[in-house]
């Protein structure tokens, strides 16, 4: 039996499907034949409804997620996570505490973070970074850990988003000493702080027959403003890649063409994932504050519905979805089916020759 354990908020769920479809009869969070892919099974006590016994594994695996990623979304979790983590960690808070105040519920994340690592690394034989699953070789090497013959058919059908929620500068805000502690254990597990670019304020767009225009490109800084928008993801990249780049702090674009793409990987606060835009898409375990469907140009291929895997994605992922090209039959069919309930109140750009809609859900 084997135990798979992390942090809290590090792709178990993706990684205990990716098992199973390796044919490994594990669970997540509970006990399975062959194991179990959970965080909290590397500790025991009472979590939400269940209890966590002592449990004697063959063999312990720890896989770490990028911390930019695990903290934030484990400060946002319940408090009874942080609760179960200090209570295995062993040791008592150093610092007081308002768990009202998102930074100090971000410190304890930090906290947490570092000794809760500490732990796993005391307790298991082999450790990977989640997001190197990617690469043939990490695959090979688990696969070798597990006992499992490479399946290069399923390697090649996951994918592994890792989106930082936060960065390193907030995090030396909230508590420097922490934050460096954070990055120094990190850097031994491939996640290195990126060259810091120059952000890009202000950006000439080539308006083409295809793109925003002028006057979207205005509706669209407008919304950013009023609704402080900072982070985005997009459905199809383009000039809209390089607005947002030069607007929010944090672009994920979803692009179908790969060589375009490569055309918009020089800005440092852009990710790219390349892949069919005409299917279901995968996506992260993330919010962001405005997700945006330009993409992909053709439609008709989901029974008249242009964009519909998108949209189906952007409205996972956020609750603004701004969709261009809305004078079109195949994005009012999408719309349709989509949107046309009282959960969403829609706005139009003014003067838009094509159509702009934003479409926030109403809380």
């Amino acid at each position: 039996m084997i135990l798979f354990t992390c942090y809290p908020k590090s792709q178990s769920r993706q990684l205990c499907t990716f098992l199973k479809a390796h044919k490994m009869k594990v669970e997540h969070e509970i006990l399975g034949e062959d194991g179990t892919v959970s965080w909290i099974h590397a500790g025991k006590g009472k979590i939400f409804t269940k209890y966590i016994e002592e449990t004697k594994y063959d063999s312990v695996i720890h896989f770490i997620e990028n911390p930019l990623v695990s903290i934030p979304r484990t400060a946002e979790a319940l408090q009874v996570s942080l609760n179960y983590l200090i209570t295995n960690i062993g040791k008592d808070l150093d610092f007081k505490v308002d768990y009202a105040k998102k930074n100090d519920k971000i410190k304890v994340a930090m906290w947490c973070w570092i000794h809760w690592i500490e732990k796993l690394e005391k307790m298991s034989s082999y450790t990977f970074n989640i997001s190197d699953l990617k690469k043939e070789e990490e695959y090979n090497k688990l696969m070798e850990q597990i006992g499992i013959t490479p399946d290069f058919d399923l390697f090649s059908s996951f994918t592994w988003l890792s989106v930082p929620l936060i960065t390193w500068e907030k995090l030396e805000k909230i508590d420097s000493v922490l934050a460096n502690q954070i990055k120094i254990k990190s850097e031994k597990y491939g996640f290195k702080e990126p060259i810091k670019k120059e952000k890009i304020k202000l950006i000439q767009l080539n308006y083409t027959s295809w793109s925003i225009d002028e006057k979207e490109e205005e509706w669209i800084r407008k919304v950013i403003e009023s609704e402080k928008i900072k982070s985005v993801v997009e459905f199809g990249a383009g000039e809209s890649t390089k607005l947002f780049a030069s607007a929010v702090n944090q672009v994920l674009s979803f692009e179908s063409d790969s060589k375009f793409a490569e055309k918009l990987t020089k800005f440092s606060n852009v990710d790219i994932i390349v892949g069919s835009l005409h299917k279901e898409i995968e996506i992260p375990d993330s919010k962001f504050d405005l997700a945006f469907v330009d993409g992909p140009p053709a439609m008709g291929v989901t029974k008249g519905k242009a964009r519909f895997h998108p949209t189906v994605a952007a409205i996972q992922l956020s609750d603004r979805v701004m969709i261009h090209d809305t004078k079109r039959i195949g994005e009012q069919n999408t719309i349709a089916e989509l949107f046309e309930n009282e959960q969403w109140v829609r706005s139009e750009c003014p003067n838009s020759k094509r159509g702009l809609t934003l479409f926030t859900k109403v809380m």
